[in-house]
């Protein structure tokens, strides 16, 4: 797992009741505090509503790893459309890797070879290049730019796009930057969000979650100083110390062209601020003079052409500013990764389905499956297990012919699977709608068993961090 999702998981079982035990008097709390619970109250939304996950993420990283050194970000670049892959980036190789290694499961797509280059691993099929994994160069900018744009995130509402591009507009270079109109504030008027993950802006968001959802009208330094205690730090003066010695642990962006391929421009950023000051330097050197949208989602932060002004050919250019998506991998499917990457397993035995001519069909090879495995072999039939990196999980089944190529499929969340026995043959289905969604003909009672035991298998419960 990587190092942000831990510390995403240890700040939703340990900050909600911190900030319950400091803010909650009177206020019930659920029983148990993760996101998506089924069960909600008023202090769960407040504090919900107003610390996103990538606050979670910064403030567990304060309390735990300060002094500690950004673990290295690495970015995925697939050559082969068949790989799909949930993610581009990761702070590790091993992540990475096996991103593509499950992709390539899911695809069918053997992976035949793997060449190292320095510090970039070249995964090759066997036809050619699939995927590349190197470590993400960051660019340096002009500190009191960077300082500048901080200043202008201060206090700003992940909604209020037009108060942080008329904060913006006075850094040179950033004249140009306008908010979305109105449509982020519809949306997202309803999340107090702040629009920079800091420990100020985290305890101004909950100071006004706790005033909308709670009817608690705090001081600016009592909702501070309770912050501070409820993520077991003795004084706001003492985590703003931690916070000066922590890494930070933003998801990376990337300013690139419109429309233009990925390397086309290339320009990787560590945090929001820094990318905003790389921007300011970059529109200078363009003179560009064109408005340029704001868009905070929840609350990541992107910058491009107005929607009405990105389909003219003039701005098929213009710069594009967005946080790189981050890959989740589960512990199982790394330990896979891990020792293909050292030789001790095959890549021939975790990808690719190779039916021999003339079998109609596929030998069981039963070294492949496990318990823990990801992708199940049975027959003709192949069986699929993966997450959304969220809170879901999903079962995709197809049969292949002879030659590995699909002749039918189907998905569907792995809870809602059930496989029903009648008249001699077994149906996979949905279990609420029951439908039917692929037939098990062909398949003997113990590899009905083996398939029954892979779809009762259950990942544990995570959480993405935005």
């Amino acid at each position: 797992m990587s190092y942000r999702y831990g510390l995403v998981e240890d700040g939703y079982s340990s900050l909600i009741p911190g900030l319950h035990r400091v803010f909650g008097a009177g206020f019930a709390l659920p029983a148990v505090p993760a996101p998506f619970a089924d069960q909600t109250t008023p202090f769960y939304s407040a504090v919900l509503d107003s610390v996103d996950t990538r606050d979670m993420v910064h403030l567990r990283a304060i309390v735990e790893r300060a002094g500690e050194k950004v673990p290295q970000w690495f970015f995925v670049e697939k050559f082969d459309d068949r790989l799909s892959i949930s993610g581009e980036v990761a702070d590790s190789q091993v992540i990475c890797f096996s991103a593509v290694l499950e992709a390539a499961m899911r695809a069918r797509v053997e992976i035949n070879k793997i060449d190292i280059r320095g510090d970039v691993l070249l995964i090759n099929g066997l036809n050619g290049l699939l995927a590349e994994i190197r470590p993400i160069r960051f660019e340096t900018v002009d500190r009191d730019l960077e300082q500048r744009v901080l200043s202008a995130f201060k206090g700003v509402a992940v909604y209020e796009t037009d108060r942080l591009a008329r904060r913006l507009n006075s850094i040179p270079g950033l004249e140009c930057l306008v908010g979305d109109r109105g449509a982020t504030f519809d949306r997202l008027r309803s999340y107090e969000y702040s629009a920079y993950g800091s420990a100020t802006n985290i305890a101004a968001a909950l100071r006004r979650g706790l005033s909308r959802h709670l009817n608690l009208h705090l001081s600016v330094s009592r909702v501070q100083e309770g912050l501070a205690r409820a993520v077991g730090v003795g004084s706001w003066a003492e985590l703003i110390a931690l916070e000066a010695r922590t890494s930070v642990m933003f998801v990376p962006l990337q300013l690139r062209s419109l429309g233009a391929p990925v390397r086309e421009l290339d320009l990787f950023y560590l945090t929001p601020a820094q990318a905003f000051a790389g921007l300011a330097s970059h529109l200078r050197g363009l003179s560009w003079k064109d408005p340029l949208q704001i868009h905070l989602i929840g609350p990541s932060i992107f910058v491009s052409a107005a929607e009405n002004e990105r389909r003219s050919e003039q701005h098929n250019n213009a710069p594009c500013l967005e946080p790189l998506s981050e890959i989740y991998q589960e512990d199982e499917t790394l330990e896979f990764a891990r020792k293909a990457l050292r030789g001790a397993m095959s890549l021939s035995d975790l990808t690719g389905v190779r039916a021999r001519p003339g079998q109609s069909k596929v030998p069981i090879d039963q070294s492949r499956n496990h318990e823990n495995a990801k992708i199940l072999y049975l027959g003709e039939l192949v069986f699929t297990r993966y997450s959304d990196g969220i809170n879901c999980e999903y079962l995709r089944g197809e049969r292949v012919d002879q030659n590995g190529e699909g002749l039918e499929s189907m998905t569907m969340k792995i809870t809602d699977v059930e496989i029903i026995r009648g008249d001699g043959i077994a149906t996979l289905r949905h279990k609420i709608h029951a439908a039917p969604m692929i037939s098990l003909h062909g398949l003997e009672s113990d590899e009905i068993l083996m398939l029954d035991r892979f779809i009762e298998h259950r990942f544990r419960r995570h959480y993405r961090a935005s």
